[in-house]
């Protein structure tokens, strides 16, 4: 399992497009490119085949709520998950979706996934809302400059942090209690 960051930067984004969507993994076309320029021994068409099984999940249906939805899809996608078919979008959670996916000669494209903001954690299974996150200002010492970066984790952070029942984020180690 493997997940994509999304970085913002002019001259990184002349060689890996700048991403339709802040979201990573969502824009295949810079998910190709990132695996051409960072990835080279992956099997991109595998890729886009896992990617599509999940978006198949992702869509909730015209007449279900994203609850109904949610009780539909997530014994399939522990399955898949336990099978180890990994995705580059769906890394933490799966996002909830209306409408259809659309597919093109050039690439493929996913539906409207994060118009929703619903999402199941793959670490609790709840059914949890998801905000849009602002990209991240890190120095990258590789270009010695500052850039935009955002992680997958980065989506999923803040339920992580507050609300999930099995918490994802480092521990702090506590200090040993040493007798004075």
């Amino acid at each position: 399992m493997f997940g994509i960051n999304i970085i913002l930067e002019e001259r990184y984004n002349k060689v890996v497009p700048k991403p339709v969507n802040n979201c990573p993994g969502y824009d295949m076309k810079y998910v190709s490119a990132y695996m051409r320029n960072h990835r080279s021994d992956t099997d991109l068409e595998k890729i886009i085949k896992i990617e599509k099984i999940y978006d198949y999940f992702s869509i909730i249906r015209s007449y279900e709520t994203p609850w109904q939805w949610a009780v539909r899809v997530r014994g399939t996608v522990q399955t898949l998950l336990a099978e180890k078919y990994w995705n580059v979008y769906y890394v933490h959670c799966l996002y909830a979706g209306f409408g259809e996916r659309i597919e093109t000669d050039d690439g493929y494209f996913r539906p409207r996934n994060h118009k929703s903001q619903m999402a199941i954690c793959f670490d609790c299974w709840k059914l949890i809302k998801i905000t849009d996150v602002k990209p991240k200002k890190m120095y990258f010492s590789r270009w010695c400059r500052y850039a935009y970066e955002v992680k997958p984790e980065d989506l999923i952070k803040y339920y992580w942090d507050n609300e999930c029942s099995k918490a994802n984020t480092e521990e702090v180690p506590l200090e040993p209690n040493i007798p004075y």
